[in-house]
């Protein structure tokens, strides 16, 4: 049962990355053109990194769902 603890927490790390680039993507919507909150390389670090945390979660996942039966 350890496997299904480690599943859960895997996907909470999914679900934090998916809900801050979805916050990330309102603030570059609706800020003005004279604040400069998020700019361009906020969001290229950001995606670069979700990508890479997401992709080594997944092949984690898949491990997990093997050894699960």
């Amino acid at each position: 049962m350890e496997g299904l603890e480690l599943y859960d927490f895997l996907r909470l790390v999914f679900f934090t990355f998916i809900i801050r680039l979805i916050v990330i993507s309102i603030i570059l919507l609706v800020q003005k053109k004279r604040s400069n909150l998020v700019n361009g390389f906020t969001v290229s670090i950001t995606s670069i990194t979700s990508i890479i945390v997401s992709g080594i979660n997944l092949i984690i996942m898949g491990y997990i769902a093997d050894e699960l039966n």
